[in-house]
């Protein structure tokens, strides 16, 4: 374990973020090379997860953690911000219908979590398969700079890439079963079968539902479980179409920052590539974000400059709209009403800080409010 690592968990204990702490210790022992003697104390840690009252148990395995394992030097594989993945000028056209999707070109390192967000039918699926090698692209090309090596053909760079659709095929058999054949046909010894596997079941709290099948749980579990299968072979490149819909808002919310946390893993740092149409959600853990509309990349966060010279505001309010409207022609702004919710762009030499006290002195009431000048919300 690095001394970045090392005293970033300190940290989290010392800010009494005992669950991230937690989190982020099994996650590096799920990454890093297995060894039966930390197999004790990453059990204690696991069961800890559906104990969360239990702080000062929980500082004593994690300090315990950090001591066992300063005695095992094992280098990175992989180091953050290392290209993954590079698509050069890749577009699709389709044999039936006029649906195109234009060409495009993008890098994925390790350690970075891509949102992709757009309505329905505008792309993102067909992206996401493209970069999967579920479909091949009319134009353009994919390189896996990771994980090709010479001569080495398109099957063999798929297996180190995890793919989870939508639509997610049904497995069959008991669920817990399922994971470890998945590890078997990978080589893996059986007891680090039984070790991955019941590690993995807690960190994504489905421990109780091991011995169910695929029938028995809801969709929301269904996608956790396909989650939990593509984690425990360890791909470099994980791409999810669509897995917050369906998930509850808390669920998706836990859902995202487990999948950053993971990306950033020091024994194997994945870069992590995933489509919603959730945009808050997504854009709060992305590194990167793309937005698409009719199968073009409109906005990439990281290469298109913002050069707006507005301030863009949404908010949700009670008051008559001609009371709001006052509010809006004072500052020169244009606004948008659909019912009580209303959209206000402006100059942006006020900030929204000056623009939500103008409001509330005017005595609007206020039941929520956001800028979205940075957002993708403002290209819907």
């Amino acid at each position: 374990m690095s001394e970045k690592l090392r005293s970033r968990l300190l940290s989290e204990l010392n800010n009494g973020n005992h669950e991230v702490a937690l989190k982020r210790s099994i996650d590096h022992a799920l990454s890093s090379t297995y060894k039966s003697d930390l197999n004790e104390i990453v059990r204690k840690m696991a069961d800890l997860l559906n104990n969360k009252e239990s702080v000062d148990l929980i500082e004593l395995n994690i300090h315990e953690y950090l001591n066992i394992t300063q005695k095992f030097e094992e280098p990175m594989r992989v180091e953050h911000s290392e290209l993954v993945l590079k698509a050069n000028g890749i577009s699709k056209q389709y044999a039936v219908g006029s649906f195109q999707f234009k060409s495009i070109s993008f890098e994925l390192k390790a350690g970075s979590l891509t949102g992709v967000v757009g309505r329905n039918g505008n792309g993102k699926t067909t992206l996401l398969s493209m970069l999967s090698g579920d479909l091949l692209a009319s134009t353009g090309f994919i390189e896996y700079p990771l994980i090709a090596a010479k001569n080495q053909d398109p099957y063999t760079i798929k297996q180190h890439i995890g793919y989870i659709p939508q639509r997610i095929p049904a497995w069959f058999g008991v669920l817990e079963d399922n994971l470890k054949f998945a590890l078997a046909t990978l080589g893996f010894h059986p007891e680090e079968i039984e070790f991955r596997v019941e590690i993995m079941l807690k960190r994504l709290g489905l421990y109780e539902y091991r011995q169910f099948t695929w029938s028995q749980i809801s969709g929301g579990y269904r996608t956790r479980f396909e989650l939990a299968k593509v984690l425990l072979k360890r791909p470099s490149i994980l791409v999810l179409d669509e897995p917050l819909a369906n998930l509850d808002v808390k669920a998706q919310q836990t859902f995202l920052q487990d999948l950053k946390y993971m990306a950033m893993t020091e024994g194997h740092p994945m870069a992590v590539i995933l489509s919603s149409q959730l945009l808050h959600e997504v854009e709060q853990v992305s590194d990167d974000l793309f937005f698409i509309k009719d199968g073009h990349c409109l906005y990439q966060s990281a290469s298109t400059p913002n050069n707006l010279e507005t301030i863009i505001i949404e908010f949700i309010s009670s008051n008559p709209f001609e009371e709001i409207k006052k509010i809006a022609n004072g500052l020169n702004g244009e606004l948008k009403a659909e019912n009580n919710f209303y959209t206000l762009t402006t100059s942006k030499i006020l900030s929204a800080k000056i623009l939500l006290k103008r409001i509330l002195d005017a005595d609007i009431d206020i039941q929520y409010y956001r800028d979205i000048t940075n957002s993708t919300k403002r290209l819907f």
